[in-house]
């Protein structure tokens, strides 16, 4: 029977090469380095943001942290910045619009 026609599990020497992909797939695993939490900067302003990212910066270049655990914390901090300067201009463009509307009632009185 040709390979064409033979199940890829079932080839000859299908059970060495899956055992070979076993121990490369474990060699390459890298280990994920957490801190404890209560080391983590809160994020609740964006002045905390700028602390966090200078830490997490520290944290990346000491090997503290690993760079996938590093990249998603930079993410999340990249959100919250986002998240936090959306919804300021979202306060400022309300109180704009009311500061408005008063401008536009007095006008008609």
């Amino acid at each position: 029977m040709r390979d064409a026609e033979t199940c890829v599990f079932h080839r000859p020497g299908a059970a060495e090469a899956r055992a070979r992909g076993g121990e490369s797939t474990a060699r390459r695993a890298k280990a994920i380095r957490v801190v404890p939490l209560d080391t983590v900067p809160p994020l609740t302003t964006l002045d905390d943001a700028v602390t966090a990212s200078a830490w997490l910066f520290r944290c990346a270049a000491s090997g503290a942290l690993d760079p996938a655990t590093t990249r998603e914390c930079n993410r999340s901090i990249s959100s919250f910045v986002n998240a936090t300067s959306k919804a300021d201009l979202v306060r400022r463009i309300r109180a704009l619009e009311k500061l408005l509307t008063q401008y536009e009632q007095e006008r008609v009185a």
